[in-house]
């Protein structure tokens, strides 16, 4: 570090989970989050979807439909069990957004720690755990660990114990972040956001470029990648938001014998292989979802990948990817089935309704203004 040269940063190769005491183990308990007003605005939102049948509570079917979008590792039963204060077996908003801000629905624990190692400190500890032939770290210590290179396992020493997936995702993430990695799936942007929430979109994007200015790499296009929506989505809210509208999508469309892939088709009323923010905000008026033309300039700048303010197939279907899989399955089980073919129908005579909006070129993007009011904590969350 020495010199004139530019500081290079080593890259994070293995990290370690490291236990030092398994007594000393205890549930993590988060301390609540304010929500700015529009994580307020997306909660609600959100439960406004998960609600199916409209009696302003989320049933055990519902909350694990929730869980399922926020990749989440607690049962139902224990979120439940939890979450559910008047013991009612449902959950109001109020409880549901007591949950979200203490970690309710994830595995954390205190006393696990999470540490990157550089290679000769992992070749170390590795020769260690087989020169210790399946023995205790330190004689009379229940101190253990693993090794873990891209989030895979390498060794661990006697008696380790995993933690749970969520801690570990998270853990994972943020770790690959520091890295300045950039392809994130959605379950990984989902853990990322969790763990930055107390951080401004602006603050990670400063912190995250600062850092790649520190290694030898090629510096692609941060816009271009599914680490934008990092940068641009404030809070895990906004995930849960984005999951439910999905399922609440995938309901409507099925009830109506469409699947996923056939409602592009459908929702490109022009025909010209993408979907205009007109044209989304048409086909959500179709299926009953009410959105206004400021929901839908968001969602579009979420999912569009290029930034063209237009919807591609591409886009469309790795917005809708859960689901997309389940109807790639239904939809090929169909196509064996004369009975099913002869219920489809016909695509060419299922007329949308147009409602024109603004396009997304002629709106400008929102500005970062309320994530200020957040208690700042230490770097990726941490106190």
């Amino acid at each position: 570090w020495a010199g004139k040269a530019p500081r290079r940063l080593k890259n994070v190769i293995v990290s370690m989970e490291w236990v030092p005491d398994p007594a000393a183990l205890r549930r993590l308990r988060a301390e609540a989050i304010s929500g700015s007003a529009s994580d307020e605005d997306a909660l609600a939102a959100a439960f406004a979807l998960l609600d199916s049948d409209g009696d302003g509570r989320l049933g055990a079917q519902e909350v694990q439909q929730l869980l399922s979008n926020l990749s989440a590792d607690a049962d139902v039963e224990a979120v439940m069990a939890a979450a559910d204060k008047d013991g009612s077996g449902s959950l109001d908003r109020a409880e549901l957004r007591a949950a979200l801000a203490t970690s309710a629905f994830h595995l954390m624990e205190e006393g696990r720690y999470y540490v990157a190692l550089s290679l000769a400190e992992a070749e170390t500890l590795r020769a260690h755990l087989h020169a210790a032939g399946g023995a205790p770290l330190a004689p009379g210590s229940g101190a253990s660990l693993a090794l873990c290179a891209g989030g895979a396992p390498l060794d661990a020493s006697a008696g380790f114990v995993a933690g749970g997936a969520a801690q570990g995702a998270s853990a994972h993430s943020a770790l690959r972040f520091v890295d300045s990695q950039h392809d994130f799936d959605a379950p990984a942007v989902g853990a990322l956001l969790r763990t930055l929430q107390t951080a401004s979109c602006e603050e990670r994007a400063h912190w995250w470029l600062a850092v790649r200015g520190c290694r030898r790499r090629f510096r692609r296009d941060w816009h271009e990648t599914p680490l934008s929506q990092v940068f641009t989505v404030p809070s895990e809210f906004a995930m849960i938001k984005r999951g439910a509208l999905v399922s609440a999508m995938h309901r409507r469309l099925r009830a109506r014998g469409l699947y996923v892939q056939d409602a592009f088709r459908v929702f490109d009323h022009d025909g010209n292989g993408v979907l205009s923010c007109s044209e989304f905000f048409s086909a959500c008026r179709w299926l009953g979802l009410k959105m206004l033309p400021a929901d839908v300039h968001e969602i579009v700048r979420q999912i569009d990948e290029d930034g063209d303010g237009l919807i591609s197939p591409e886009d469309w279907l790795a917005w809708m990817k859960d689901v997309a899989e389940e109807d790639a399955a239904a939809a090929a089980a169909a196509d064996s089935d004369p009975r099913a073919s002869e219920a489809a129908p016909d695509l060419g005579a299922i007329s949308v309704a147009q409602s024109q909006i603004e396009e997304l070129g002629e709106v400008p993007a929102p500005r970062e203004s309320d994530r200020s009011s957040r208690k700042k904590k230490g770097w990726f969350g941490f106190g």
